[in-house]
């Protein structure tokens, strides 16, 4: 299988590599969906995010009345059982508060956050032929 490499350059110079299987981009809604059953096919994975915390646009969006406009029902992941049974939404269209309480249910519940790299974002992403593997280039957020 080929392997993405991921290099991020630090402020002081130091670069460092490190190869993965699969590599998500963000940690929202469908990035979490995505990371954990990748995880759990046995890939060695990494999700990168600019944000310092799980949500997604639920992370950045927090205007005052921010909510979803689509039913609680549709979010609740069927990853696991102790999951889905494990939170209960309290309205039909969820706030952002709730949205992000959930995602941060959802990324401690499964132990998500080893396999997230918060403050961070993705200068350039190529597909090395020579190499055989795709080369993902991170840079610390200056936020983060």
């Amino acid at each position: 299988m080929n392997r993405t490499t991921i290099g991020a350059s630090g402020g002081n110079g130091v670069h460092a590599t490190a190869k993965f299987d699969a590599v998500v981009i963000g940690a929202g809604v469908a990035e979490l969906y995505q990371l954990y059953p990748l995880r759990e096919f046995g890939l060695h994975v990494r999700a990168i995010d600019a944000a310092l915390g799980v949500g997604g646009t639920r992370y950045w969006n927090r205007y005052p009345g921010a909510r979803v406009d689509s039913e609680g029902y549709v979010y609740p992941y069927i990853l696991s059982e102790s999951l889905y049974k494990g939170w209960s939404r309290s309205e039909k269209c969820l706030s952002q508060p709730e949205i992000e309480r959930w995602l941060n249910y959802v990324a401690d519940e499964l132990d998500l956050r080893k396999d997230i790299q918060f403050g961070m974002t993705v200068q350039s992403a190529h597909f090395n032929e020579a190499a055989e593997r795709s080369v993902v280039a991170i840079n610390k957020c200056p936020s983060g």
